[in-house]
């Protein structure tokens, strides 16, 4: 009784702490207690913000929204087909907002997202990916008028710590610094690449130019991340500080010597290439807490204390990030603070923080946008998000009330599904046109040669031909004299032409009679507008459709044969007007009218429809029709019709399917004699295109082996056998097998002392140790030893197991198993697996010698016996 009371009173103590630091928290909280009335907000000490009541709709304004695998925000890629309909979710809640930059996580632990030389892919897209779908993605977003910012984190390399960091470094490719223990400082919860190193600099610089130069990318987009917490780089600070520097100037200078390097690399390649790929950073909200004042000196150049605020800050440690002097020397092209707090805010309120950006920014040329952190929303959320159901609205409207402010920025893509406040929508509800910038020279383009209007039944279709300078088309209309203003804004698109011609249906609906006036200006590379090009609609309908895109990728699997069955695919065909499409397939054979319908699926990276092949015919003529209530579009297919060999029967792999190795198949040859057939290993990757491994002529075995190896590395391999004899044709069934990269041999296993050869025979008496020494492949590798009894299920031993013991002695590993299980014959395998590479050793066979034998014990190992001989031979796949 008397220690259940002293729990107790513990657990009392507990509260009541805890209740008394909250009440201390409210108390300090309130020395600046922010009032919120109607539009107006008084801090204590008497400031007062407004917030305008009308939204000022700017000529050119950013509306970004932040999207990243590691927040849950999009998931990992397992197939393009999943991962293309997580993008078109995301640029189609983006377009429901008018939102018009995606800034997508590419870097986020020293790796990527995309494919590079200098990077491994990451495993929060796919550390073996059969797809790269960043062209994809950035096609997509630009189709929609929506800039693609690549977001990237430079130096983090871990979001934990580590006390090997040898470990670690060897898990990065050679070409990498990460793999270089040296060039990583270990922080108190992070590791990230050493800012000091100049080795670091340079690939990070080469790291972003990579991206750049490889893809249309349409900024480098770095968040908050520099220096962290709790790094030791003394050994770097006594290197490489030959200026006498203290060490925050140190630390500071390394970061500024990587945004200034990456600068002139980026400016260098734009003026080579005609582009303009931006460079953005979005540090945290405060740069320094200062009094507030802000001064610039007779360059324009600014300084300040810091903002009148109490809040993180990036100036000084952990960060070490002096934005101010970015901003000064114009290294980056826009600053996007992550200003993500609530307005009740105490120690960084949100109009304060923002007015501070604003007034920085009065003389630069780099645009300002201030980030909303509208993840915060609801009843967890810091100050006035908690509780304000128009944090929101009332930021975005202080916001847009700023001189210097180009947009707003939200942090996170899945908060935005959430954002239903109605006021919210009622600003956001005009598509906007990215701001220009600044920092470069402007590009001045021309207008579309043309522009035709055409008046149907569901509205008007605007058509012009394509301006090959410019990098999206403004569309605008007006029921009086066009303007070309902000307000008649009613679409940004990028190039959705179709053979050279933009075809971009209004579904306006008017009068019968009235006029309606559409115009189009075309935005150059560096977000500078023509001057515009406009004509009126015409009084009289017609029955135009709009004209949609191809249809693409449409094959059919080549084993056309009568009596197979073939699958037809094609790509998605992700159109951005009107509803989602629809899709009919036909087919009729040789020139016969009758016509055959097929139901339409998806498989994998596209839509799919599988034909049965009737006998009798020589062509099969197909036809795909894409459409919704805007238009069609047919795409048509001929493919010869071939006479059947008969099936080619158990078709399988005699061994475990790798990537980079030899790997023998079995099958059973379609005729008793057939040595004038030639036979053909084929893979492929989708099922439907296959490419040839390796050929051999029949032998007039029943049982025929040919082997093949496959370099190209994907998670999901296709295997097919392939005979054939003039016109004649076969196929075999279809294995598809899960793939790894092979990791090696186990060259060097040895069984109680003797080097294991798979030949030998290998007794041993019931209470044996049976010890199996192997030689790592890697060291970094993992291993497993399973067992089985009947070759098929396999069982990993435990080391919690007191029959089975592991010894780690340097570059060996020593199992040891003990000889007393019930079992006539003990299968094992050994497997290794290190990143997406693995090895199986072939199953071992250990005879055991049981002292005493029951009749069942005797039955039941003339059944192994049995039942393992079969498998061995093949014989049922």
């Amino acid at each position: 009784m008397r220690k259940r009371n002293y729990i107790l009173n513990r657990i009392i103590i507990v509260l009541l702490l805890i209740f008394m630091s909250f009440f201390a928290i409210k108390i300090k909280a309130g020395e600046r207690t922010l009032v919120i009335n109607g539009n107006t907000i008084t801090l204590k000490d008497g400031t007062v913000c407004k917030i305008g009541t009308t939204y000022n709709l700017k000529g050119q304004e950013f509306r970004g929204c932040w999207a990243s695998p590691l927040t849950g925000d999009i998931g990992a890629f397992s197939s393009p087909e999943g991962y293309k309909a997580q993008i078109i979710d995301i640029l189609e809640t983006m377009e429901r907002f008018n939102l018009n930059a995606l800034l997508l996580h590419v870097r986020i632990k020293n790796d990527a997202c995309y494919k590079s030389e200098m990077n491994a892919w990451s495993s929060y897209y796919n550390t073996n990916p059969s797809w790269d779908s960043l062209p994809w993605v950035i096609e997509e977003c630009h189709r929609r008028g929506i800039e693609f910012h690549a977001w990237m984190n430079p130096y983090r390399v871990s979001t934990g710590t580590t006390s090997n960091v040898e470990a670690l470094a060897s898990t990065f490719p050679k070409n990498n610094p990460a793999s270089n223990p040296k060039n990583l400082l270990v922080c108190s919860s992070s590791v990230i690449l050493d800012p000091g190193i100049p080795e670091v600099r340079s690939f990070l610089v080469s790291t972003c130019m990579e991206l750049a130069r490889n893809y249309d990318i349409d900024a480098i987009h770095f968040d908050d991340y520099f220096y962290a917490a709790g790094c030791d780089d003394s050994e770097t600070y006594r290197k490489y500080n030959t200026s006498g520097l203290s060490l925050d100037n140190f630390r500071r200078e390394q970061v500024n010597m990587f945004i200034r390097d990456l600068s002139k690399a980026l400016r260098l390649y734009n003026k080579e290439s005609g582009r303009r790929v931006q460079l953005g950073i979005s540090p945290t909200g405060v740069y320094a807490n200062g009094s507030g004042s802000v001064s610039f000196d007779s360059n324009g150049n600014v300084s300040s204390s810091g903002s009148r605020t109490g809040g993180y800050a990036h100036y000084g440690s952990p960060l070490y990030a002096d934005t101010l002097k970015w901003i000064n020397n114009e290294w980056i092209d826009y600053i996007l603070p992550q200003t993500y707090h609530g307005i009740t805010n105490s120690a960084v309120p949100y109009c304060e923080i923002t007015t501070w950006w604003n007034k920085v920014m009065a003389r630069t040329n780099v645009n300002l946008y201030c980030a909303m952190g509208l993840y915060m929303a609801g009843g967890s959320g810091s100050a006035s998000w908690g509780y304000n159901e128009e944090e929101a609205y009332m930021q975005a409207m202080y916001v847009n009330g700023l001189e210097n402010a180009s947009g707003m920025c939200i942090y996170q893509f899945t908060s935005i599904k959430g954002l239903t406040e109605k006021k919210m929508k009622g600003i956001w509800n005009t598509p906007v046109i990215v701001p220009e910038i600044k920092t470069m020279d402007q590009i001045e383009i021309g207008d579309v040669s043309s522009l035709d209007i055409t008046r149907t039944e569901f509205g008007n279709i605007l058509k012009f031909p394509v301006n090959d300078d410019a990098k999206f088309y403004v569309i605008y209309r007006s029921t009086g004299e066009l303007k070309f203003s902000p307000d008649e804004v009613i679409d940004v698109i990028g190039d959705v032409s179709v053979d050279g011609v933009i075809n971009y249906p209004d579904k306006y609906d008017y009068e019968d009679g009235k006029i309606i006036r559409y115009g189009v200006r075309c935005l150059s590379r560096s977000n500078t507008l023509s001057k515009g090009i406009s004509k009126d609609t015409n009084i009289d309908k017609t029955d135009d459709k709009a004209i949609i895109p191809h249809i693409g990728n449409l094959k059919a699997s080549d084993n056309t044969i009568e009596g197979e069955e073939i699958l037809l695919t094609w790509d998605t065909l992700h159109y951005q007007f009107g509803s989602h499409m629809q899709y009919e397939v036909t087919y009729t054979y040789d020139e016969l009218e009758k016509e055959y319908s097929s139901n339409v699926g998806f498989f994998k990276s596209s839509r799919s429809s599988k034909i049965k092949i009737l006998p009798g015919y020589n062509k099969l003529n197909i036809s795909v029709k894409a459409y919704n209530e805007l238009g069609e579009r047919i795409e048509k297919l001929s493919l010869d019709i071939f006479r059947s060999l008969g099936k080619i029967s158990n078709f399988g792999p005699l061994e475990k399917v790798y990537t980079n190795k030899e790997i023998e198949f079995s099958f059973n040859s379609v005729k008793d004699n057939d040595s004038d057939f030639n036979y053909a290993l084929e893979y492929s990757f989708d099922s439907v295109t296959w490419n040839e491994l390796s050929r051999i002529k029949g032998t007039n075995a029943f049982n025929e082996k040919i082997k093949g190896t496959i370099e190209e590395t994907n998670p999901i391999v296709y295997y097919r056998i392939k005979a054939w004899n003039n016109d004649l044709y076969s196929y075999s069934n279809v294995e598809s097998f899960q793939t790894k990269d092979y990791l090696g041999d186990f060259n060097s296993t040895f069984i109680n002392g003797e080097r294991y050869n798979k030949d030998n025979l290998y007794i041993f008496n019931e209470g044996d140790i049976l010890e199996i020494k192997i030689k790592k492949i890697d060291n970094d590798a993992s291993y497993g030893m399973y067992y089985s009894s009947d070759g098929k299920n396999f069982i990993k031993l435990s080391i919690y197991d007191n029959r089975y013991q592991i010894i780690e002695d340097g570059s060996y590993l020593t199992y040891k198993i003990n000889i007393n299980y019930r079992e006539c014959l003990l299968l094992l395998k050994l497997s290794s697996l290190y990143k997406s590479m693995e090895t199986e050793m072939d199953t071992m066979k250990i005879y055991c010698l049981i002292d005493y034998l029951y009749s069942e014990d005797i039955l039941k190992y003339f059944h192994l016996l049995n039942d393992n001989t079969i498998n061995e031979m093949n014989l049922f796949n």
